[in-house]
Formats: C-alpha cells, sequence, structure tokens
C-alpha cells in the first residue's frame, strides 16, 4: 500500500494530492527434482498507475502525465516474468 501523498508548491495554486494505491506483486515457484526450478510471477500484477496530474500547469506544456515533485511508486505498470535456474 502506497499512502495519499501530497505536492506542495510555493504557489498554493499548484498544489496537489494523490490517493493511496495498493500494488498487487505475486510469484509462483516449483523445483523439479532434477535441481531445475522455474518461478513465474507479477509486479504490480493489476497494472496500477499512479494519478494523472490534475492541474495543468503542472505538466509542463502536456509533456508529463504524472508528477515529478511526488512519486508513489513507478509509472510503467505491471511488470511480468518467467524465470528458470538450475543447480548443478
Amino acid at each position: 500500500r502506497f499512502g495519499q501523498v501530497r505536492s506542495f508548491d510555493p504557489n498554493p495554486a499548484l498544489n496537489e494530492v494523490f490517493t493511496a494505491k495498493i500494488i498487487t506483486d505475486l510469484s509462483v515457484g516449483y523445483r523439479f527434482k532434477s535441481g531445475i526450478s522455474l518461478t513465474a510471477g507479477a509486479n504490480n500484477l493489476l497494472d496500477v498507475y499512479p494519478d494523472k496530474l490534475k492541474v495543468a500547469a503542472n505538466t509542463s506544456n502536456n509533456r508529463f502525465i504524472y508528477s515529478r515533485n511526488a512519486t508513489q511508486f513507478g509509472f510503467n505498470g505491471g511488470y511480468y516474468f518467467i524465470g528458470a535456474s538450475a543447480t548443478f
């Protein structure tokens, strides 16, 4: 859980509040008798994104969608993976 975040500016009209979000990570692994294991998982399983900027003046002429001043977590969405390892 990433709590509520506030971005403050010397100009109070540019202050913003970003709501709390829950990010779910999950991984499942299985080890075979032969010493090989497989893992599949996800970081940010449900593809949650931070709140977008609401004050147009904070977007630097629409170049930025998400805040550069107050970040809760990354803005690239979900990351999914499969991994293998072997023990000799």
